[in-house]
């Protein structure tokens, strides 16, 4: 499969995880993500993530660069995120969706993004995500691994 195939369902996945319920027809996906992490995406959208990749409510927090307690305000007070948490939960989103891809599997992308890798200097996946240089890192990686490409 060609890298645009990937990333054109890849997107469409994307805004799904996150929630964004435009028509593809309305709106194309990566038009549709941008804007909604301007606004700032629900905290809610999060809960599916942090369950698969079986995160804890502080490492996830962490992760998208808020307090524990901020996001359970903003969920109790069904607020958006910021911005910048939003953007960080893009990455996620996408880089979860890329390994589903590559990996077949959700359960088995979540066990991916959760385990140092030896080509990500024994890092984890998620916690490169914490910027876009790194979240860059963990996607050319993925990649790499669907195209057989030796690390």
């Amino acid at each position: 499969m060609q890298v645009g195939v990937i990333d054109k369902k890849m997107e469409m996945n994307v805004a799904k995880l996150l929630g964004i319920r435009e028509k593809p027809s309305e709106m194309p996906p990566d038009t549709a993500i941008h804007g909604a992490i301007r606004k700032g995406l629900s905290v809610s959208v999060s809960d599916h993530m942090r369950k698969t990749l079986k995160m804890s409510e502080a490492d996830f927090a962490n992760l998208i660069g808020i307090s524990v307690s901020t996001l359970k305000r903003k969920r109790q007070k069904h607020e958006r995120l910021t911005s910048f948490a939003s953007d960080r939960l893009y990455w996620l989103a996408r880089i979860l969706s890329l390994a589903t891809f590559v990996f077949g599997r959700e359960e088995r992308a979540g066990e991916w993004i959760m385990t140092p890798q030896f080509a990500l200097n024994n890092q984890k996946p998620f916690e490169m995500i914490q910027s876009a240089a790194g979240a860059q890192q963990v996607e050319a990686l993925l990649y790499r691994i669907e195209h057989g490409v030796l690390l």
